[in-house]
């Protein structure tokens, strides 16, 4: 596969997550989906999923710096990458949470948008 194409699949894959996100406001506080409402309860666990990778970013350039690792380019693409996409799942569970209609007030509301 070219450059090319590489650049149009990732192009996909980054773009197809960010347009699911949009039909997320059409799911009103209480008619998620049984199914969707697990991935909502995830929220937490899957929160920190990208914070994890971000800071594995941090100790591979902090190491590559200091000499310790030789070349660490790729790795690091592929995981700012994965944190990508995963804080897009994020966002989603987070909707989703908010639209099972489990929690209310103005601090989720802020929450929401902020």
């Amino acid at each position: 596969m070219n450059r090319g194409n590489n650049r149009i699949t990732l192009a996909i894959i980054l773009i197809t997550p960010a347009l699911l996100l949009l039909a997320l406001p059409f799911y009103k506080p209480g008619d998620v989906p049984y199914a969707l409402l697990l991935i909502g309860r995830l929220h937490p666990v899957l929160l920190h999923f990208p914070i994890v990778l971000i800071i594995v970013v941090l100790i591979l350039e902090l190491l590559r710096r200091m000499n310790v690792l030789k070349k660490s380019d790729h790795i690091v693409s592929i995981l700012l990458l994965a944190a990508a996409l995963s804080a897009v799942v994020a966002i989603a569970s987070g909707y989703l949470l908010y639209a099972s209609g489990d929690y209310s007030g103005i601090l989720l509301e802020q929450h929401l948008l902020f």
